[in-house]
């Protein structure tokens, strides 16, 4: 059963990329992009994906506060926040959101795709179990660990 995604991205070419990506990418399902958090929130509900890549820097709704809303209406739903941000309270906020994963844009794909596959399939625990010490480093798992994977979200 392939993992199903959707893309919350204002970037047209890049979220363009991302679907194509995932689209491709094996044991993957590409399901719905959206330009907005006010659409995504609208939408999302009704397509119940498994993960969520969010940007921070979107038009009107940011992606911290849609991460917040959309973890409401599904709290099974896993987020990565895909972004350009790396400061400490970029990825703070977003954690105290609900989402589940942090990861930088320039991550290149195939790290990406690593990341997305390895927490999907169990292999992670929920940021809300970590202990706080781990919230702010990489996992000597994590299929990212020497990349560009900021927070703890695998397993020691």
């Amino acid at each position: 059963m392939p993992i199903t995604i959707s893309i919350v991205e204002d970037n047209d070419k890049l979220r363009g990329t991302l679907a194509k990506v995932i689209g491709r990418a094996e044991g993957f399902k590409f399901v719905s992009d959206y330009a907005n958090a006010e659409d995504a929130l609208a939408d999302l509900p009704k397509v119940k994906p498994e993960v969520v890549l969010m940007d921070i820097n979107l038009p009107g709704m940011n992606g911290v506060e849609c991460v917040r809303k959309l973890k409401a209406l599904l709290p099974q739903v896993q987020v990565m926040m895909l972004t350009v941000y790396e400061d400490t309270e970029n990825i703070f906020n977003a954690l105290a959101a609900g989402a589940n994963g942090y990861m930088l844009k320039r991550t290149p794909t195939k790290e990406l795709i690593a990341a997305i596959r390895g927490w999907s399939c169990s292999r992670f625990r929920s940021p809300s179990r970590w202990p706080r010490r781990q919230r702010a480093r990489t996992g000597p798992n994590c299929p990212s660990a020497n990349s560009r994977c900021w927070i703890c979200w695998c397993r020691d």
